[in-house]
């Protein structure tokens, strides 16, 4: 999240940020970290109250907005598209006066299927309406308002734009994190690369993953390490140095003669819990359970850091990142200092049977005197009760101890007789036992003490000692913790390659595609066989011409939606950091991943299903750049035949002028478009069906075939 965030405001540098004043305080702290490479002025923070933040309330400021913009028209600055769409926006007209309408054509130009988005519109656009002018000295204090008021000065936040009523708003357009991947939650869902399926369990409410590219990948072992692949899978990186650090780690880990240290790592990590959960409750206290994970995590953390040092590199990668911050993150002085501690004071044994934390016999000589006091004080007691029932004229009596309340003379209750014993002051009486006090009683008080209160406070001011120990450390235990769910997560990755025979991708800045025997990572493990088939997209030599739409056709169930996804997701997986299924696979770095493969219909979205398939195609062009990679399969299927083929053309000539990558899968061979097979930038190319016969009468088609020109 740190990094998100501060990449978002190196690439924006705004002026002032808007935040929900119910955010979490490590996302409020990154949010008013200055960054000093950022030119000044520095962005003001200012919390708004959770009501500003409504998904209904933005929706209705986007058709507030498109509706003036049809009135007074503007031009949308498209700069970061890089393409020359200067588009007037006036094409966003009411029909008929329709709000459903109008939302249908603003889906089709910015990405509106995020909630979260749209209630941060409505956040932006109401604080538009009503900021007043501002005085650049009120920028060094946080501006704040609702129900998250805070102290003038509390941010230094530096100076920035003053801001006035009636500012005007020229455009909204979707904003893509720069060295992240663009991938929708749609497209993740068409990819299957998250999968969400009902518990087996009837009685549990939690789903658990499908067969799905993330179900794969992840052997993690503990929750950092699946929180970190998630954050993977969801913004893959375009960072050509941070992918190489990947694929050289899952190399290094696949390697055989790193067996033997890699199954130590494994050992290691799995006994490693939740660090982050751990160090918040450390102020609160900790019980028994977590004082014993956090003495495990300690050594663990120092085991990891020995048989890193232990792996083979190869005379190709001579550093691989990770394995620098292990040895450098991992401050194993610190952590087993604190292990130490640990063991030194908690007594395990003793503690596990009472069930609280109690420290070991010579750690604390004052403390070890008042346990063995405590522990004869039985004898003791019966001595002094047997002496003391000889000077009173009473029955059988006993002499007890109570915490807080000291030593007491029991008796048991007679009916009828008076309370009031001479000698001896009442304290309390239950149904069949009476308390005194004596003199005896008060100097047992004195000499004594309360044994059980002393003996607690003593351990209590051991266990401070350890918590603040722990709170000291805190910084080494997570970042020793978040490294290591860092290699957990390569881990899993290289689990993933040796079990699935994937292999190291190449990656390269130039706009190609170039796969050898590729493989759909999940419909292989479905299929009894499974054809490989490659794909050549781009040049296949440097100087030779560019081949950048590639048109598919062929029967149904021939395999065309398996071998299109299947060369999407190498593509993904490779900016992920992961291996491919594939035997060669040349990548170039992708800035989106646009898909029209897979229809979700709902009857809220008041939609058709042809409808929402020309949004996603309007989103694909206009969102698209030169290092964008768009599968469609089968747009137009939805309408009139010559329809269908004529806007699937018009789409066809659009891409060849932008030079994008395409994919496209069409259910028949339609004659309009055979003129693109003869073009330089098409490459047309048919299915072919491989019919495997068995012994029995019937046959099996094995999909997907062999693709041929």
């Amino acid at each position: 999240i740190d990094r998100s965030i501060l990449i978002v405001k190196h690439q924006l540098l705004p002026s002032r940020i808007l935040a929900c004043s119910r955010s979490s305080d490590d996302i409020i702290a990154a949010l008013k970290e200055i960054d000093p490479s950022a030119p000044p002025p520095h962005p003001a923070l200012q919390l708004l109250p959770t009501s500003d933040f409504s998904f209904a309330t933005g929706k209705q400021h986007l058709l507030s907005f498109f509706s003036r913009s049809q009135r007074h028209g503007f031009n949308r600055k498209s700069s970061q598209q890089g393409f020359d769409d200067q588009r007037d926006l006036s094409e966003v007209e009411l029909i008929g006066g329709s709000k459903t309408a109008a939302w249908l054509k603003i889906g089709g130009m910015v990405d509106v299927e995020g909630k979260e988005s749209v209630a941060c519109v409505a956040a932006l656009f109401s604080h538009i309406q009503k900021v007043a002018p501002i005085p650049s000295s009120r920028f060094n204090g946080v501006d704040t308002q609702g129900d998250a008021a805070m102290d003038e000065g509390q941010y230094n936040g530096g100076e920035a734009d003053e801001l006035f009523i009636g500012t005007s708003v020229i455009g909204v357009e979707s904003f893509a994190l720069g060295k992240f991947l663009q991938i929708s939650e749609d497209t993740l869902r068409s990819l299957s690369v998250f999968i969400d399926e009902a518990h087996t369990n009837s009685r549990s409410n939690r789903n658990k993953e499908g067969l799905s590219i993330f179900g794969l990948l992840n052997s993690t072992r503990t929750s950092a390490g699946k929180a970190s692949l998630r954050s993977w899978c969801v913004r893959p990186s375009q960072d050509l140095n941070v992918l190489s650090g990947r694929h050289d780690a899952v190399e290094i880990l696949t390697k055989i003669e790193n067996a033997g240290s890699v199954e130590f790592l494994l050992k290691a990590i799995n006994s490693v819990g939740n660090m982050r959960n751990l160090v918040s409750q450390v102020r609160t206290g900790l019980s028994l359970q977590d004082w014993g994970r956090l003495l495990s995590f300690t050594f663990n953390a120092a085991e990891v850091q020995t048989r890193c040092r232990e792996l083979h590199l190869t005379p190709f990668i001579k550093r691989v990142p990770i394995l620098d911050r292990i040895a450098r993150e991992i401050d194993v002085e610190t952590l087993k200092g604190i292990g130490g501690s640990i063991n030194t004071i908690v007594d395990f044994d003793d503690s596990g049977r009472n069930g609280k934390v109690q420290i070991k016999h010579g750690v604390d000589e004052e403390l070890d005197e008042l346990k063995r006091t405590y522990e004869g004080l039985g004898d003791l007691l019966t001595s002094i009760g047997n002496d003391v029932q000889a000077e009173l004229p009473l029955g059988d009596i006993t002499v007890v101890y109570f915490p807080q309340l000291g030593y007491l003379i029991a008796s048991p209750k007679t009916a009828g007789e008076s309370l009031d014993v001479e000698g001896l002051t009442f304290q309390f009486e239950t149904d069949a036992i009476v308390y005194y006090k004596n003199d005896r009683m008060r100097q047992l008080d004195q000499e004594l003490g309360d044994l059980h209160a002393m003996i607690a406070d003593r351990e209590i001011e051991w266990i401070q000692q350890l918590t603040d120990r722990a709170i000291e450390g805190a910084d080494s235990i997570l970042g020793a913790y978040d490294v290591i769910g860092e290699l957990d997560c390569l881990l899993a990755l290289a689990d993933a390659a040796r079990k699935y025979r994937y292999k190291r991708p190449m990656l390269t800045e130039d706009n190609v595609i170039k796969i050898v025997n590729g493989r759909h990572p999940i419909q292989e493990l479905c299929v009894e066989i499974f054809v490989a088939n490659g794909t050549q997209i781009g040049p296949e030599e440097p100087g030779s011409k560019t081949s950048q739409v590639f048109i598919l056709s062929g029967a149904n169930y021939s395999g065309k939606s398996v071998y299109l996804k299947q060369v999407a997701l190498i593509v993904f997986m490779s900016h992920v950091g992961s291996f491919v299924p594939a035997e060669y696979a040349l990548i170039g770095l992708t800035d989106r991943i646009l898909t029209r493969l897979q229809t979700k219909d709902s009857v809220s979205k008041m939609q058709s299903t042809f409808m929402s398939d020309l949004q996603h195609v309007s989103l694909a062009l206009k969102n698209s750049t030169e290092r964008s990679l768009i599968i469609i399969d089968e747009f137009g299927k939805g309408t009139a035949t010559t329809d269908g083929v004529g806007m699937f053309c018009g789409v066809i000539e659009a891409l060849l002028d932008r030079d994008c990558v395409l994919f496209c899968c069409l259910l028949r061979i339609c004659d309009p478009v055979q003129k693109y097979s003869t073009t330089t930038s098409s490459a047309k190319t048919h299915v072919w069906v491989l019919i495997q016969w068995k012994l029995s009468r019937t046959k099996t088609v094995t999909l997907p075939s062999c693709i041929g020109k």
